[in-house]
């Protein structure tokens, strides 16, 4: 499982590094916006993922 959820955290990261580019370079408003959505939800299933894995209710 945690294996499993390393690999999410990797292709998470990579996503969110992806849509910093898309960021980067669009000048249009509509995908910058886009572009920080994406990069917020992303982010966010990134910090659950991780908690996740190390915090254990008890």
């Amino acid at each position: 499982m945690i294996i499993f959820r390393t690999l999410i955290s990797i292709a998470l990261i990579v996503c969110n590094i992806a849509i910093y580019e898309l960021y980067v370079h669009h000048k249009k408003v509509i995908m910058v916006l886009l572009s920080i959505w994406f990069f917020i939800i992303l982010n966010g299933v990134l910090i659950y993922l991780l908690v996740s894995t190390f915090y254990y209710p008890s």
